[in-house]
């Protein structure tokens, strides 16, 4: 219980039954376990929280993907090809955006003379 039984054992002899897991936390706590769904959580909550702390203008489209996908994931296998990392993706692309702009607003902020742009449109600021 705690490492699970491994990945994909509903396909495997080692087992009786042929039971696919309906959703992600349960295909999760039957192949990796207790601490596998630990971490899973970890990492859903964690990107989840992440994103909704970003400004607006950048977290929105990120957070709205991984949120979609985690819930798409209810009803289905979550790790399936590769429709679950353009989610990740796309958050990566959102975050290091939102990193660049802040790191330019503080730059500009410690050049002398110069005013920080407080309301800049960070599309324009490129």
């Amino acid at each position: 219980p705690w490492f699970g039984v491994g990945l994909r054992w509903w396909y495997t002899d080692r087992f009786s039954s042929r039971f696919q897991p309906p959703n992600a936390e349960v295909e999760v706590l039957t192949t990796a376990g207790l601490l596998g769904l630990a971490a899973f959580v970890v990492l859903i909550v964690g990107s989840l929280v992440v994103l909704w702390r970003l400004p607006p203008v950048y977290g929105t489209l990120a957070l709205g993907v991984v949120l979609s996908r985690f819930v798409q994931a209810q009803f289905d296998l979550f790790w399936v090809a590769a429709q679950v990392s353009v989610p990740f993706l796309i958050a990566g692309v959102c975050l290091g955006e939102a990193t660049r702009f802040a790191a330019a607003q503080a730059e500009v902020e410690t050049i002398p003379g110069r005013e920080p742009m407080a309301h800049a449109d960070p599309v324009a600021a490129r």
